[in-house]
C-alpha cells in the first residue's frame, strides 16, 4: 500500500519483483559512487528504488492506523520521500535516552556492533527473509554467508585503491565484529523458532557504546529510537535509513554520521576503511595492508556529538515547533 503514494510512472509503481540476493544496479546508481552513498537526497527517493519493497520491513507490514482519505495536513515525526507529512519533533522520541558512557573513543572496542532485538512477534517468512535486521544477521552470522560476495576497498595509499570481490565469509574475518540477536522470550511461533535456530540468541543485552562503530537500522515504522543516543555519544553511527525527520537536513553524512545503503553492499568497504586491514586476515590470499583511519572515525564521532549538543536540544525542538505552528496557524 505504501507504494501507492508514489507517482504512477515511477519504478516502484511498476511493481517489479526482485530477488533479495541480487543487487539492483539501477536502484543505486543515482545516489552511489561504487558501493558508497554520495548523494543522500537521492538515496531518500524510494519511489525510484522498487527493490526496497523486498528489503525493508516498512513495506512488508500493514500500517497501525487506517489510511486517511481526506485532504488534511498530517503531522508526524518521520516519513518516506513519497509521503507529504509535515515533520515535527517529538520530545519523547528525542529525549528518552540514557547518557553516553564515560569511555573515550580510544578505549572503546575497535569493532563493528549490531545487536538485533527479536521482539515479541515475527509474522511472516518475508520479514525473516527481507527485513533489514535479519538480512544484516544473515550477512554476518548466517549459515549461507559463504555463498555471497562483498566488495572491499584495498590498496595503499588511498589514491591507489581498487575494489576486490571476496566471499562474505572471508570478508567477515578481516575486521572484528560483535553482531547477534537478543531477546525473544515472548516470541512464539515457527518463524521465531527459526530465527533463533539460524542466528542464536545472546544471553543479555550488550552496551552498544562500548564499541566504536555502531550499526543503526530503521524500525519497521520509522527511524531507530537508538539513533539519537548513538549520535550524542563518542561512537560512530553507521546509519541505514529510508526515513526523513525534522532534523535530517541539520545533519551531514560523512561529517556527523556514516551513511549505509539499506542493501548493505557498502558495509564491509566502509567499515574496513576505518579499521584498516593491516596485520589482519588476508583478502583473497593477499595482505592488502590498508592502514586504519581511526582518527577519521574519532573525528566523525566528535563532530556528531558536538553538533547534536548545539542544534538538537530541547530548545531547538521548541523553536522549530513554534515556527511551524505559526506558519500553519497564520
Amino acid at each position: 500500500m505504501q507504494w501507492a503514494a508514489c507517482p504512477e510512472d515511477s519504478a516502484a509503481r511498476r511493481n517489479v519483483a526482485w530477488k533479495n540476493e541480487e543487487l539492483c544496479e539501477d536502484c543505486v546508481k543515482e545516489h552511489s559512487k561504487g558501493p558508497i552513498i554520495y548523494d543522500r537526497d537521492k538515496a531518500f527517493e524510494t519511489c525510484s528504488q522498487p527493490d526496497l519493497g523486498y528489503l525493508h520491513e516498512f513495506y512488508m507490514t500493514n500500517p497501525k492506523l487506517a489510511p486517511i482519505q481526506e485532504m488534511l495536513p498530517l503531522f508526524s515525526f518521520a516519513k518516506t520521500e513519497s509521503f507529504k507529512d509535515i515533520l515535527i519533533p517529538l520530545p519523547r522520541v528525542m529525549q528518552d535516552e540514557e547518557p553516553d558512557i564515560t569511555w573515550g573513543f580510544g578505549r572503546r572496542f575497535d569493532s563493528l556492533f549490531y545487536q538485533a532485538d527479536l521482539g515479541g512477534e515475527l509474522k511472516s517468512s518475508q520479514i525473516l527473509r527481507g527485513s533489514s535486521k535479519y538480512r544484516l544477521l544473515e550477512l554476518f552470522v548466517g549459515n549461507h554467508a559463504s555463498g555471497d560476495v562483498a566488495t572491499v576497498v584495498v590498496g595503499e595509499p588511498l589514491a591507489d585503491f581498487r575494489y576486490e570481490r571476496v566471499k562474505v565469509s572471508e570478508a567477515n574475518k578481516v575486521g572484528p565484529l560483535k553482531v547477534g540477536l537478543q531477546g525473544g522470550d515472548g516470541c512464539e511461533g515457527d518463524y521465531c523458532k527459526l530465527a533463533k535456530q539460524l542466528y542464536g540468541t545472546d544471553d543479555e543485552e550488550a552496551e552498544p557504546l562500548e564499541y566504536r562503530y555502531i550499526v543503526v537500522l530503521d524500525d519497521a515504522d520509522g527511524p531507530s529510537k537508538k539513533f539519537m543516543r548513538t549520535l550524542r555519544s563518542k561512537s560512530v553511527p553507521f546509519v541505514s535509513t529510508i526515513f526523513r525527520t525534522w532534523y535530517t537536513e541539520r545533519l551531514q553524512p560523512w561529517l556527523h554520521y556514516v551513511p549505509i545503503d539499506p542493501r548493505f553492499q557498502s558495509l564491509h568497504t566502509t567499515y574496513l576503511f576505518f579499521t584498516g586491514t593491516e596485520d589482519r586476515q588476508t583478502i583473497n590470499g593477499v595482505d592488502t595492508n590498508m592502514q586504519a583511519r581511526t582518527k577519521d572515525g574519532e573525528y566523525i564521532a566528535q563532530q556528531g556529538q558536538k553538533w547534536a549538543d548545539q542544534v538538537l536540544q530541547q530548545k531547538d525542538m521548541e523553536v522549530y515547533l513554534f515556527r511551524l505552528l505559526l506558519e500553519w496557524g497564520g
